[in-house]
């Protein structure tokens, strides 16, 4: 066997690990009940997507731009007709295409297993705390590299798949919002094809060309259900600070190495070897700033690496590593290349199975969706909706972003929700800022506070440590009815009458029930209380 074909395969094995190790371990992501939710509303109703929220009591009938329509039409679709074997099939083939894709670039790269090991590994261990959710945000994960691999062929030599890119944009702005990133992409390439040309005089045919590109890029955004209007609601979220821990930056979420490893292994390969394009380096840098200041572009970090870094990688080991990259790349080492290899899976695969130990023992097994359901977001407050629907108790309902389309989807369209995870794609910024304050702020909110005492709320559900909590404890008009290790219940004293508040206050024994349940964890309701 030829060192190249042997180098092919020992690169598609270690591919092959990365995807079982990205699909062995599946959580139900917050917004997973809503995305489900709305598809099999969609497909109902006949429509792609719903032009108002039916949802909540603080924006009900206000317009509803769903960016993620089309991935939702799908979960719905997958569903229904197949359950969450559907769900899961979806996830395991958009991860497929993606490391398939990964794999092709390594393989047709000039790069030795050193670098390719190191890149697969530490993207493989990144992207895991990402993919673990089956969410749109996928669908950007595929796509990113593809327009980045295009992009970068075509700097030296024009090719025509640039013309894919807009047609893979239409697919694209209907699936998630992270379009916006190849967007930028091409725009960005540009821009720098006229620069190039501007100083070296030469390019002219390709900065045109990729212009041409870049303008029917744009264009094809507008082909979405909501036109412009897309555009000016993006525009509006994004400019605004967001409270997701994923919009967050590197530094403000806490040290950790999975998130520190991809800025590591840029410097290592750009500082240690002087072979690389100022193109390279200048992509490069635009994303590295992205994912230090948003937690959730590391995985586009990660990805990016993987196209651009394999070379450079492999050259700035070779002068750290001189004596061992000699050792490995020699024909009579091939025991030693695949030694490398297993040991990359074997680290993997160690991390799973410390990951993968409490849900074995809850007896969840690797193809199912896990709902986690004694702590906080991401956990969901099973228990305590259970309590409502039991005790038939109904109603406008104000609880944690990251529970309500969870709570949605059990109780609606008995009660509604006053704020949840849609955020600017449904609900004003006055309605977003007063909710806010709400749910991080503690006592120290004020006697009165907007969704309490200015919109209808009756019912109040939030995790049992969260300040908010401490503040409804010095309401005399709102009553604890129910509190467990994960979440309490306030209600109202004017909604619920005095004897059945009474009759229904409980309180339940720490950790009473499973810590895991399988999506959607569908809870059994009666006849509800009308609002």
């Amino acid at each position: 066997m030829t060192p190249q074909r042997e180098k092919k395969y020992l690169t598609i094995f270690l591919g092959m690990s990365s995807w079982v190790f990205l699909c062995s371990f599946t959580m139900a992501d917050p917004d997973l009940w809503g995305h489900t939710l709305y598809g099999i509303r969609a497909i109902e109703q006949g429509v792609l997507t719903e032009a108002t929220d039916p949802f909540s009591y603080t924006a009900q009938g206000d317009p509803w731009f769903n960016h993620e329509w089309a991935t939702e039409y799908e979960y719905g679709w997958l569903w229904t007709h197949f359950g969450n074997s559907g769900l899961l099939a979806w996830k395991f083939s958009i991860i497929a295409g993606l490391v398939a894709w990964l794999t092709f670039s390594l393989c047709r790269s000039d790069s030795n297993m050193g670098a390719r090991i190191l890149l697969v590994t530490f993207t493989t261990m990144c992207l895991g705390n990402f993919v673990v959710f089956i969410r749109p945000q996928l669908v950007t994960f595929l796509l990113f590299p593809i327009y980045l691999s295009i992009l970068n062929a075509c700097w030296e030599k024009w090719e025509q798949a640039a013309w894919s890119l807009p047609l893979l944009t239409i697919l694209w702005v209907n699936q998630h919002g992270g379009f916006l990133a190849g967007v930028a992409l091409v725009g960005f390439y540009a821009f720098m094809h006229w620069v190039r040309f501007f100083i070296t005089k030469a390019g002219y045919k390709n900065a045109l060309l990729m212009s041409g590109v870049f303008v029917c890029t744009v264009m094809a955004t507008f082909v979405n259900p909501y036109g412009y209007l897309l555009h000016g609601m993006l525009w509006t979220h994004l400019g605004t600070e967001q409270h997701v821990r994923e919009w967050q930056s590197v530094w403000d979420v806490g040290f950790s190495w999975v998130y520190i490893a991809p800025l590591m292994i840029l410097v290592f390969a750009f500082t240690l070897n002087r072979k690389w394009r100022w193109i390279d380096l200048f992509v490069m840098l635009v994303i590295a700033a992205q994912a230090v200041m948003h937690l959730r572009h590391i995985a586009l970090l990660c990805l990016a690496e993987v196209i651009f870094l394999p070379a450079i990688l492999s050259e700035s080991i070779r002068r750290v590593f001189p004596q061992m990259c000699q050792r490995w790349d020699a024909p009579e080492s091939a025991s030693l290349r695949f030694g490398g290899i297993l040991s990359s899976i074997g680290f993997l695969l160690l991390l799973q199975i410390q990951s993968g130990i409490p849900l074995w023992k809850a007896g969840l097994r690797p193809w199912d969706i896990a709902v986690e359901t004694s702590d906080s977001v991401p956990g969901m407050p099973t228990q305590a909706v259970r309590f409502l629907n039991d005790h038939q108790i109904s109603g406008n309902i104000l609880t944690d972003y990251g529970w309500a389309q969870f709570v949605i989807w059990q109780t609606f369209p008995q009660s509604s929700i006053g704020f949840d995870g849609r955020y600017r794609t449904v609900y004003n910024a006055e309605l977003e800022a007063d909710f806010l304050e709400f749910q991080t702020s503690g006592i120290s909110l004020p006697a009165q506070t907007p969704y309490l005492d200015e919109h209808p709320t009756q019912i109040v559900l939030l995790p049992a440590q969260a300040g908010a909590v401490k503040y409804l404890k010095q309401r005399a008009d709102w009553q604890e009815i129910y509190r467990d290790s994960q979440a309490t219940i306030y209600v109202h004293e004017n909604e619920v009458p005095l004897e059945q508040l009474h009759q229904t206050q409980s309180k339940l024994p720490e950790n009473q029930g499973r810590t895991w349940e399988i999506f959607p964890a569908a809870i059994k309701t009666g006849t509800k209380i009308a609002k």
